[in-house]
C-alpha cells in the first residue's frame, strides 16, 4: 500500500502488511484504511501511523 503527500504527490510511505498482494480496492471505514490480499486476510491501517505519525 503507497501513502502518498496531499500537498506535493510525492511518496510518504510504503507498507506491506499482509504480505501478499492487495486484490480489491482499498475502503475507507472512520478514520481506518481497509484491505484485503488474494488469500482473503483483511488488515486495517491508520494513514497517520503508516507515515510516521501519530495515528
Amino acid at each position: 500500500v503507497h501513502f502518498m503527500d496531499a500537498a506535493n504527490g510525492e511518496l510518504a510511505a510504503r507498507v506491506r502488511p499482509l504480505g501478499e498482494r492487495v486484490s480489491a480496492p482499498p475502503v475507507v471505514v472512520g478514520d481506518l484504511l481497509v484491505i484485503m490480499d488474494v488469500d482473503g486476510h483483511i488488515a486495517a491501517l491508520r494513514a497517520a501511523a503508516a507515515a510516521g505519525g501519530k495515528g
